[in-house]
């Protein structure tokens, strides 16, 4: 027959129950272990039950409770260990719990906190250290926080600013230098382009100093070309301004006095002859002006010089002329020469010289000349000579006055030479001889025009003087002896500027012994002794300068010693 469920049958038909732990099915011939995680508790089992979740059960159907940090989902024969990262907090669990993030977890339920600078997950079996750039700064952290632009980070949360010339865009554990060319301030997220005006090395920027440029991007700042300068901070290099010199990377120098510069130059010039600039900086020379020289010597002209006395310019000059012979300038600083004046000397440089008596010189002349013979000067700065008074001469040219003819030859007329003298009125002698000729033909009577210190005045009989101040003055043929005794016996005469002529001043005068005053009123100026220099000035002899060692006197008529 059939062996039943849970049965064993022998070849003699005995059954046996199958012992715990096994099961038979019906017409087994053998009993069945139970298979892991499965039990019997009872003999004659017919099949095993399963081991419920929380335990773990022998085939015999001993349950046993999951120990903590164990579980047993069913059907286990043993409790399995909790895997990393979950835990049980109690016996008999059908499952674990994962450990709850920022954590790590011991099967049996034990949680520590993830430490700072790292991070956990739930359900991570351990705490995972913060990637690079990344930081926790505080323990039991789920996550890291990424690190900040412009700072540099450890894992733990110490976040530093990047210095300057450095950059982090955020997430980095280092600062990254800029580039050749760029900078940065310091906490930068990037670097930028160094600016126009400025040098960067190694990311940190510095303006460029004066007379130095630099492009966007340089590194290193440039001189400027010579010719030209710039400011501090410059892009570019302006050409120098005017009146400054600008050398190679220099600071620009003003040009000193006596040099110039138009701009863009490295060197000032020096002003060129006829020119001169008197003041530091200039863009350029002026001309010499008139009556000056400007020579340009080491320095240059910073300073026109005044020409002297006796030279000239008409500007722009390097040096001033000498006057012309004949010439003379009208004082220092002249710019052109004038006719020398009359009573004048102009051949030496310097100032006039008056003509010394004896002499004398007409305007424009230059030299003085010596009054011829028959004519006399005694005053300094004359600009005629006077003729001897008639019965008076001269033989030599340059005489100072003149002299009384002989006895034996009394008479003259105005102007002569020794030559000139005769015996008596209306007759003549031969030069060199005692006695009158009886075949030479006398002059007439009437006297021809004369040359004379009156100025080329018309001698003749009884004229009628018409011009105001003149007066018909006679003309004496005698001596100044005979003048003196017979001074109305006169048959000529003469018109005279009695207000301004010097040898009849104030009167008609045929003798004025000492230069006094006659009946008439009249007075021969150039008699006074010991004069300089005298006038007539309107009847009124006016002495202007006394000699050496005498004066002025009080009532201004003579000159008197000077004690």
């Amino acid at each position: 027959m059939t062996c039943l469920a849970g049965y064993t049958c022998s070849a003699t038909g005995t059954q046996t129950k199958c012992p715990a732990g096994t099961y038979s099915h019906a017409g087994a011939s053998t009993c069945t272990n139970c298979a892991d995680g499965t039990y019997a508790s009872s003999a004659g089992s017919m099949s095993c039950a399963t081991c419920p979740a929380g335990y773990s059960c022998s085939a015999t159907g001993t349950q046993t409770k999951c120990f903590v940090g164990t579980y047993s989902a069913g059907g286990l024969s043993t409790c399995t260990k909790c895997p990393a990262g979950t835990f049980t907090l109690s016996t008999g669990s059908s499952s674990c719990t994962a450990c709850p993030a920022g954590y790590t977890c011991s099967a049996n339920g034990g949680q520590s906190k993830c430490p700072a600078g790292t991070y956990s997950k739930a359900g991570d079996a351990a705490c995972t250290t913060c990637p690079s750039g990344s930081y926790a700064n505080a323990a039991g952290t789920s996550s890291c926080t990424q690190c900040l632009p412009g700072y540099s980070c450890t894992n733990t949360g110490t976040s530093i600013v990047c210095p300057a010339g450095t950059y982090s865009p955020g997430g980095k554990d280092t600062c990254v230098s800029c580039a050749a060319g760029s900078s940065s301030a310091a906490g930068a997220s990037s670097c930028t382009s160094c600016l126009a005006g400025y040098s960067c090395s190694g990311g940190k920027n510095t303006i460029c100093p004066a007379n130095t440029y630099a492009s966007a991007g340089s590194t290193v700042c440039q001189a400027c070309p010579s010719g030209s300068s710039s400011s501090p901070g410059s892009a570019t290099c302006s050409s120098c301004k005017s009146g400054y010199s600008c050398a190679s990377g220099g600071t620009p120098q003003k040009c000193p006095s006596g040099s110039y510069s138009p701009g863009g130059s490295i060197s000032c010039s020096q002003c060129p002859s006829g020119t001169y600039s008197d003041a530091s900086g200039a863009g350029s020379c002026t001309s010499c002006p008139k009556g000056h020289q400007c020579p340009s010597g080491s320095t240059g002209c910073s300073q026109p010089e005044q020409c002297p006395t006796g030279k000239y310019s008409d500007g722009g000059g390097s040096s001033c002329q000498t006057c012309p012979s004949g010439k003379q300038s009208n004082g220092p600083g002249a710019s052109s020469c004038s006719a020398c004046p009359s009573g004048c000397d102009c051949t030496s440089p310097g100032e006039p010289q008056k003509c010394e008596p004896g002499s004398y010189a007409t305007e424009g002349m230059g030299a003085c000349q010596k009054c011829p013979a028959g004519t006399f000067s005694s005053i300094t700065g004359a600009s005629s000579c006077c003729n001897c008074a008639a019965g008076w001469f001269s033989d030599q040219p340059g005489s100072i006055v003149c002299q009384s003819c002989s006895r034996q030859y009394p008479y003259s007329n105005p102007g002569s030479t020794r030559s000139g003298c005769s015996p008596k009125p209306g007759s003549w002698s031969i030069s060199g001889s005692s006695s009158q000729s009886s075949n030479a033909v006398c002059p007439s009577s009437t006297p021809l025009p004369v040359t004379s210190g009156r100025s080329r005045r018309q001698v003749a009989k009884a004229p009628v003087c018409n011009r105001a101040g003149q007066k018909a003055c006679p003309v004496y043929g005698y001596n100044w002896r005979q003048a003196r005794l017979h001074s109305s016996t006169s048959t000529s005469y003469e018109c005279v500027d009695i207000l301004a002529d010097l040898e009849s001043c104030g009167g008609c005068v045929a003798y004025s012994f000492g230069g006094q005053r006659n009946a008439d009123g009249g007075r021969d100026c150039s008699a006074i002794p010991n004069v300089d220099s005298v006038r007539c000035q309107q009847g009124q002899c006016s002495i202007d300068s006394c000699d050496t060692g005498y004066v002025l006197s009080a009532d201004k008529e003579i000159c008197i010693p000077d004690f």
